[in-house]
């Protein structure tokens, strides 16, 4: 379920994107947010990237989730990122 589910909310996620975020709020994510996906390297904000990791938020109890992003991992911290990026952003 957990890779069959993930690319069809991306998909969702992207249909709907313009339907429920502003343009100003988009374009804060899009110019002034820095991602670090491993210490020392920035990348800027990347939409495909957050609805994949929107789409696994609430599934961190799960054993793929948990075995994908081990505590104190780049990849824990990547997720992190930007589910509270998109939250502080987007939910205003």
């Amino acid at each position: 379920m957990y890779d069959k589910m993930i690319p069809v909310m991306q998909r969702i996620l992207s249909e709907i994107r313009d339907k429920v975020t502003t343009s100003p709020k988009r374009a804060i994510l899009e110019n002034d947010v820095v991602i670090h996906p491993i210490p020392l390297i920035s990348t800027s904000w990347n939409w495909n990237d957050y609805y994949f990791n929107l789409s696994q938020n609430g599934l961190d109890q799960t054993s793929c989730f948990i075995e994908d992003h081990p505590d104190n991992s780049n990849a824990l911290s990547l997720f992190n990122q930007y589910i509270n990026h998109g939250h502080n952003e987007l939910d205003k």
